[in-house]
């Protein structure tokens, strides 16, 4: 028995660290915007979503963190980098949409404008 104790205290203290590795460390809540796009190409140009992050310990609704009065855009840039098109968008049932139709054109170049309030 004795001679097992050095490798039995090893293995206790090894236990203890996973054990309590994460206490005392202070969890900092950031409030960030989070926005949701995706372009696809050949399609047309996507609905915008913008909401704001939430605490570790609460679950994401994107219902109860929806940003409103934003203003959203969308620019085509041309091969040396300048806006060659935008593309406004506009709120509706907490989504920013589209105000014309564009086909999203394969191998170009978008950026994305948000304005928050």
């Amino acid at each position: 028995m004795l001679k097992r104790l050095p490798e039995m205290l090893l293995v206790a203290l090894i236990a203890m660290t996973f054990v309590s590795g994460c206490d005392g460390l202070e969890v900092q809540d950031i409030d960030e915007f989070v926005v949701e796009a995706y372009l696809i190409a050949n399609t047309q140009l996507p609905v915008v979503r913008l909401s704001r992050t939430t605490d570790l310990d609460t679950p994401y609704n994107f219902t109860n963190l929806v940003v409103n009065g934003a203003s959203a855009r969308i620019d085509l840039l041309s091969p040396d980098g300048s806006v060659e098109t935008s593309f406004l968008y506009e709120e509706r049932d907490n989504l920013y949409w589209p105000v014309g139709n564009h086909m999203v054109m394969p191998a170009r170049t978008y950026k994305l404008h948000v304005d928050i309030p």
